[in-house]
């Protein structure tokens, strides 16, 4: 995940979700140290990048193997991510 992408409020919004500042976040990303939280926040906002109608909700019913997906920008199969 490139936080660089992330415009700042993105980074605001995933820090609020999460409770965790972005340079302990950034730390945890690069350690590998993922949360649930972490990987629904970022699922959440790289998704209603392409989709406006994607919503949290969305994010919390993705697969793990998805959320994992949007971290290593490997999303060939996301068209309905979250969604049944």
């Amino acid at each position: 995940m490139d936080f660089m992408q992330l415009s700042l409020a993105e980074l605001e919004e995933l820090e609020t979700h999460t409770g965790v500042p972005l340079g302990q976040l950034m730390s945890k990303f690069a350690a590998g140290d993922y949360s649930a939280k972490m990987l629904q926040g970022l699922t959440f906002i790289v998704n209603r990048r392409d989709d406006e109608q994607f919503t949290l909700d969305d994010a919390k019913d993705a697969s793990f193997s998805d959320a994992l997906a949007v971290l290593t920008g490997n999303d060939d199969d996301d068209d309905d991510l979250g969604k049944e």
